[in-house]
């Protein structure tokens, strides 16, 4: 992207140690305008009141975001999910939506990255940007006809093929849009473009060594997470080639007068104990599919579990100890009360509750909500408590910033 001043603009206000995304933006938005900070354009989509009213205006503004042109919406936008409950705002979710333009250019500056760095043939990264560039514009009107992407595109391959040591000293990793310009400016006059048109970038001194040109670092995120999820995957898999077979215990012994929790084995259950409704079904999701990936059976009610690798998620915490397996303590932070018990509170007045856990209805029916809910918090000091007293350090408490930190946490304590 190019910018016409050298600036930081301001967009969001996150707390320290919070397990929400950010503050909510009409806070976020007075303390900028309070301190002078210059601030990102924040616009108003829309209140919905049901999820099909969401979901429309989800799909309506990332299509005019995405048709819009890089001058009018730059990168693209990201989209604010805010719940409005009896005055007390909270952020819930967010989401990127990018401009067609912006993903074009880009995918087009890896491919002519990759052209550089590893010599490839001509023909096929041309083919395979046409093929990725369709998929992409697929049901949506670009600002400019199909074509000219395409047109830029075969004049930058076909410049980049016939100069590759040339192209290289252009530093396309950090000088592209000066490189762009160029090519664009050819276009437009019908020429195809020459060494003598790059002259300018060239008798400027590049700041970045010319390996910073190796292609793939900048890939387009939807192909990176792929990228991402297969190598966990090939991860995993290479994980359960390891001797899983032996029960995994806790054995105890005494060590300078305490008691002190040391491994036998790999660690065959995990227990992670959140609040009720902490996880929303899009998390929820991703952990079946962790579960899948990483061949351990999940379970959401500990009286289901059986013999085996496994990962029970829980809503209370045991009276005991259970010995052979790892705790996962995640979501307990004080100031997360309130929003547990608001969600308590809401989800309470549903007609139907045969949809939801037989722990989460024991706190949907219960007739003081807020005292069961600090009860539960009661029992987790207690848990801990009793943790410490016997010397036991079969657990790990998170605040769960990211979802991914759930995950990493996860990763970790399968090692063990």
């Amino acid at each position: 992207m190019e910018y016409n001043e050298v600036t930081i603009y301001f967009f969001a206000i996150v707390e320290l140690d919070s397990v929400a995304s950010c503050c909510p933006v009409n806070i976020a938005e007075d303390f900028f305008k309070e301190y002078g900070l210059p601030m990102v354009k924040i616009e108003k989509i829309k209140e919905c009141e049901d999820r099909r009213d969401l979901v429309d205006a989800i799909k309506e503004t990332a299509k005019n975001v995405a048709e819009s042109t890089l001058q009018e919406d730059a990168e693209g936008a990201v989209l604010y999910f805010e719940s409005n409950i009896e005055g007390e705002r909270e952020i819930i979710s967010l989401c990127k939506t990018k401009t067609l333009e912006y993903r074009i250019y880009r995918k087009l500056r890896e491919k002519l990255k990759n052209l550089v760095a590893k010599e490839k043939g001509f023909v096929k990264p041309m083919s395979d940007y046409k093929k990725e560039l369709l998929r992409v514009c697929a049901g949506f009107k670009t600002p400019k006809p199909l074509q000219y992407y395409l047109e830029i595109a075969d004049l930058a391959f076909e410049f980049v093929k016939t100069n590759r040591a040339v192209a290289r000293g252009l530093g396309l990793s950090h000088r592209y849009i000066d490189f762009l310009k160029v090519i664009k400016s050819c276009h437009s006059k019908g020429m195809k473009p020459k060494i003598e048109s790059f002259k300018e970038i060239l008798e400027t001194e590049n700041p970045l060594s010319e390996d910073s040109d190796i292609g793939d670092e900048g890939e387009e995120e939807e192909e990176k997470e792929e990228l991402d999820k297969k190598s966990r995957q090939r991860d995993l898999k290479n994980k359960g080639k390891e001797n899983i077979q032996g029960k995994g215990n806790i054995a105890v012994k005494k060590e300078e007068g305490k008691l002190k929790a040391s491994r036998q084995g790999n660690v065959q259950r995990v227990i992670m104990i959140t609040p009720p409704f902490y996880f929303d079904k899009r998390i929820e999701n991703k952990v079946q599919e962790y579960g899948m990936d990483s061949k351990i059976k999940v379970f959401w009610n500990e009286k289901e579990v059986d013999q085996g690798r496994s990962l029970v998620i829980m809503n209370d915490f045991p009276s005991e100890v259970i010995e052979g397996v790892w705790y996962l303590i995640v979501g307990f932070e004080k100031e997360k009360q309130k929003s547990i018990i608001r969600k308590i509170t809401s989800l309470s007045e549903a007609d139907d509750l045969s949809s939801f856990r037989e722990s989460e209805i024991k706190h949907l029916k219960s007739e003081d909500k807020v005292k069961a809910v600090e009860e539960l918090w009661q029992r987790h000091d207690e848990f801990l408590e009793k943790m410490k007293e016997k010397g036991l350090d079969n657990y790990n408490e998170v605040r769960l910033q990211k979802d991914e930190k759930i995950f990493k946490e996860l990763d970790n304590i399968l090692k063990k």
